[in-house]
């Protein structure tokens, strides 16, 4: 529907493009910038519909489709500064979606809802280690934990939280132990990156 709107009138593309510059059309703006072959101002509408996205999914084909962007936009083999930006983003919005795949997954696939998900991630992966029920810091772990079975963007102090707060010998092997601080690091590097791209 959206693309035959923005192809129906071709003599327009000029007011098109001036009529979808305010952030309430950015999700139509870089179809229409991918059809004028703007590779680069797509991308980087994209970024911005990445930076608002609270979705995970929604925020990483955001970012991957804004890569595969400036891919095309600049077709060299050494990649562009903004395309590896996107590319470390994308690197946390995958350590994230591994973590509750491989290891949040697995504990909680027959609970019987969110909630149930949530305190069963929380009581197996946290409390009895360093945390308490009490502490300030089980309420951030378990907010997060919340985020998290939701499928939405855990913000990068939270998910690094989750990362290195569990308990030792919780994961499917010994690999995973060290997979998670792997996986802080890439949520610490991708908050350092682009304050403007922050997942």
């Amino acid at each position: 529907m959206y693309g035959e709107l923005l192809q129906e009138f071709p003599r327009e593309k000029a007011s098109l493009s001036k009529f979808l510059q305010p952030q309430k059309y950015e999700k139509l703006r870089w179809i229409h910038e991918l059809s004028l072959s703007r590779y680069q101002d797509s991308a980087h509408t994209l970024q911005e519909v990445a930076s608002h996205d609270r979705r995970l999914r929604h925020k990483k084909l955001a970012l991957s489709i804004a890569k595969l962007s400036l891919l095309v936009a600049s077709p060299t083999t050494i990649m562009s500064p903004e395309a590896e930006s996107v590319d470390i983003n994308l690197a946390a919005i995958n350590a994230q979606s591994q973590f509750a795949e491989e290891i949040i997954k697995p504990m909680t696939e027959n609970c019987i809802d969110n909630q149930a998900r949530v305190d069963i991630a929380l009581n197996s992966l946290y409390l009895g280690r360093a945390l308490k029920k009490t502490h300030l810091r089980t309420r951030v772990v378990k907010r997060a934990l919340e985020h998290l079975v939701e499928d939405k963007v855990v913000d990068p102090e939270s998910l690094i939280d989750l990362f290195t707060l569990k308990k030792r010998g919780q994961g499917y092997s010994a690999e995973s132990e060290f997979e998670t601080y792997f996986w802080a690091l890439q949520v610490l590097r991708s908050a350092d990156v682009s304050p403007s791209l922050r997942f």
